[in-house]
């Protein structure tokens, strides 16, 4: 770390006794130090060529009679008693550092300076260098600038992706249980299509995985209607029923339905055959 006081000129580092040193530290003050007094030497040579900025006879009397102003200067003992203070600061061991200070901070500093952990040396940070301007290099891992605006254009075009309000409509209609069936219902189909043999009772009850929302029955290889001479009667051999509402011979069941057989009423000349011995029926159940 750097100093924790700096001189008032020139911004030099002053340490105190919890300070560390570093080499960095001592290099910029004696760069700031060589800066500097390169410019004064320069101005100084400057200045002395500079026939306009010297005094004449007249001027350097002036001048030597000002000096010898006591109200101005201050007198010799004046001079000795700073001195003295100043010979009691640098003397002062609470304000500079000992001898031995000094050797056990440079001895740390070296001590600093070769440790491997914390340094890098010339060949590893020229691999470091090699290693990344190859990786900048790497169009596989960057992208120039023209490929990033494009990036960006194809980011925001709504054509190709999905806002959140979008992807939430989404994953609502996939979770909806009455539109979709999850995985265990799978195994059970949306519909059934099955048949069974009419056993001529007044009905048969025929069992389904569930209960049908809509069926329809029909007999194999008859008309769906038959017209008969001899009672002057018509004769179904197809039917439906809803969960809610039945038709003549089809009933609704808990998972299932009901095949009957209805003879003709005097007032209506319809006879349904739902359950007609030997006939082979198929329905279509849907859930």
């Amino acid at each position: 770390m750097s100093s924790s006081n700096k001189t008032p000129n020139l911004n030099l580092n002053l340490w105190q006794n919890n300070d560390k040193f570093c080499m960095a530290d001592f290099n910029n003050d004696n760069q700031t130090i060589d800066t500097g007094f390169g410019k004064l030497e320069d101005n100084l040579k400057t200045h002395i060529e500079n026939f306009q900025v010297h005094i004449d006879q007249d001027t350097s009397n002036s001048i030597k009679s000002h000096i010898a102003n006591s109200k101005i200067h201050i007198d010799e003992e004046k001079v000795i008693q700073i001195s003295s203070q100043i010979e009691e600061h640098i003397n002062d061991e609470k304000s500079h550092l000992s001898q031995d200070h000094l050797k056990k901070i440079s001895s740390l500093f070296d001590s600093h300076t070769k440790d491997k952990t914390l340094h890098t040396t010339p060949a590893k940070l020229e691999k470091i260098k090699t290693s990344l301007s190859d990786h900048c290099a790497d169009k596989n891992i960057h992208v120039d600038p023209a490929d990033t605006a494009a990036f960006k254009s194809h980011i925001k075009d709504p054509k190709i992706h999905c806002n959140e309000a979008i992807i939430k409509n989404f994953n609502d209609h996939i979770s909806n249980s009455e539109l979709h069936i999850n995985p265990n219902s799978s195994a059970n189909p949306f519909y059934v299509v099955g048949s069974f043999m009419g056993n001529g009772n007044d009905s048969q009850l025929i069992n389904l995985p569930f209960t049908p929302s809509f069926v329809i029955v029909f007999a194999g290889n008859s008309p769906c209607v038959k017209f008969s001479s001899n009672t002057q009667d018509a004769i179904l051999y197809f039917g439906f029923c809803s969960k809610d509402a039945p038709s003549a011979g089809l009933w609704p069941a808990p998972n299932g339905f009901t095949a009957k057989n209805i003879k003709a009423s005097p007032v209506c000349k319809v006879v349904k055959n739902l359950n007609f011995r030997g006939i082979t029926y198929h329905y279509v159940a849907f859930r």
